[in-house]
């Protein structure tokens, strides 16, 4: 059993939830009025969420009927704040920044899903390991933005756990087991929201370098864009020392 959250409601913290799968909770990862800067930064740019098909395709799926949109270079130069949340879970994790891919921001309305499944990749279409310069999804990271009224938990069948979408928490699971080989027990899905509209935001990381906005920048746009993130990570200093709480 684990012992007592801080008293302060707002205090970040760290909650193991299962040791199979690997799940963890961070409690207060981000604060409200970041999670409402997030949504602002994109809500007029989601459009129907797509799975990847069979042959690697990008399709339209009965299983996953949220709206999203990729947070890529164009929303990475012009938000401080993504970048400073990006490194804060490269050291939560201690996953390098350069492996993860780019945020995936996300809208359930009411009845809206993502039904059970796994986000490691399987085997390639020809029956072999799954190879990619990229490497497999080594972890995932499930950050809520806004808390529906009703529904919407994230569930893992294998551990019979169910997660509130509280704003400000984020959620960190590990795909794949310690041999690289995927964990067939982080199967996990979203329930449908019953009542209001949850917002979520996801950050896959991979085993290999995968994507960087700065690749393409000056040295001194990089220090432009280092001088801007100062004060927001000033404003979040106390969340790189979460209370860590294990069951």
């Amino acid at each position: 059993m684990r012992t007592s959250a801080p008293e302060d409601p707002n205090a970040p913290w760290i909650e193991t939830l299962s040791w199979k799968p690997r799940v963890f909770l961070y409690h207060n990862f981000l604060s409200e009025e970041e999670c409402d800067e997030i949504i602002t930064l994109a809500e007029t740019d989601v459009s129907r969420s797509l799975v990847v098909g069979d042959k690697g395709q990008s399709v339209e799926s009965t299983a996953r009927t949220s709206s999203g949109v990729f947070l890529v270079d164009t929303y990475m130069k012009r938000s401080p704040l993504l970048r400073v949340v990006e490194k804060r879970i490269a050291e939560w994790t201690n996953l390098p920044v350069e492996n993860g891919e780019a945020f995936y921001l996300l809208r359930y309305d009411i009845g809206q899903e993502y039904k059970p499944h796994n986000d490691y990749f399987g085997k390639n279409p020809d029956g072999g390991p799954f190879k990619n310069e990229h490497g497999n999804r080594y972890a995932t990271v499930l950050t809520y933005l806004r808390s529906p009224d009703e529904g919407g938990c994230t569930i893992f069948p294998h551990a019979n756990l169910r997660v509130p979408a509280k704003k400000g928490d984020s959620v960190l699971f590990w795909d794949l087991q310690p041999s690289n080989e995927g964990d067939p027990s982080s199967l996990h899905g979203g329930e449908p929201v019953i009542s209001g509209t949850k917002w979520a935001m996801t950050k896959w990381i991979r085993e290999c370098k995968f994507w960087r906005y700065e690749d393409h920048l000056t040295e001194e746009e990089k220090i432009q864009l280092e001088e801007e993130e100062k004060d927001v990570r000033l404003k979040k200093l106390k969340s790189f020392s979460p209370n860590i709480i294990t069951v």
